[in-house]
This record gives C-alpha cells, structure tokens and sequence, in this order.
C-alpha cells in the first residue's frame, strides 16, 4: 500500500512537471511570435551578463555600445575594476568580439547569465 502511494506520488509529480514544462514552452513560443510581429522588445526579459572591466583610469564610457543592450554599472572598487550588468539576447561571443575591438582581452571579461563561466 505504502508503494502504490510513492507510485502515485511520484506519477503526479511527473505530470505537474510534463504539464509546467509544456505551458512554459507554450508561452515562450507566443511571446518570441508577439516580438516578432511588433519588432518591439523593450520591457521583454533578457539574460544579464556580468562584464568586469579591469585596472580602469575611469568608468569605462558604454554608450557607444547601446545597441548591445541595457548597460548598469553594478559596482566599482579602489583598483579601478568596474563591474557592469548587460541585459541583452546577444551571445557571450558576439559581447567579447565587441568589446575586443577598444579593449584588450585581459582588460576586460564576459561572464555567462548563468554565472557559470568567464569567456
């Protein structure tokens, strides 16, 4: 008895996930069809990246690179290291490559929106 009811335990466990995971893709499917459309993605969600520019004489000047995203400087410390956040739908890549062009890599590093990696 104690068995069948793990068993139908886990069973509805499974379905509520099954049943989130496809109303999740739904919704993602009609808000990416919506943009799309309208060409309109202000206000949307967009992974945050974490972009640490280092031994910095002043806060490095992001807006000239607006068409990356939406830049917030989140902090800075006494060594001159800036730390922004980038919301944008671009690829860690395509912000490295980018930023490469002023600075030199060892100036500068990309973290996943993840958090998981540096590139």
């Amino acid at each position: 008895m104690l068995l069948l009811g793990l068993a139908l335990g886990a069973g509805v466990m499974v379905a509520g996930i099954i049943v989130g995971v496809r109303t999740a893709i739904r919704c993602h499917r009609e808000v990416c069809r919506l943009i799309r459309i309208t060409g309109d993605d202000h206000e949307t969600w967009k992974p945050t990246f974490h972009v640490l520019f280092k031994h910095q004489h002043a806060a490095p000047d992001t807006t000239c690179w607006d068409d990356l995203g939406s830049w917030q400087l989140a902090l800075h410390n006494q060594r001159g290291d800036y730390y922004f956040e980038l919301k944008t739908t671009l690829s860690e890549l395509e912000i490295t490559n980018t930023l490469a062009q002023r600075f030199s890599k060892q100036d500068f590093s990309v973290v996943s929106w993840l958090g998981l990696y540096v590139v």
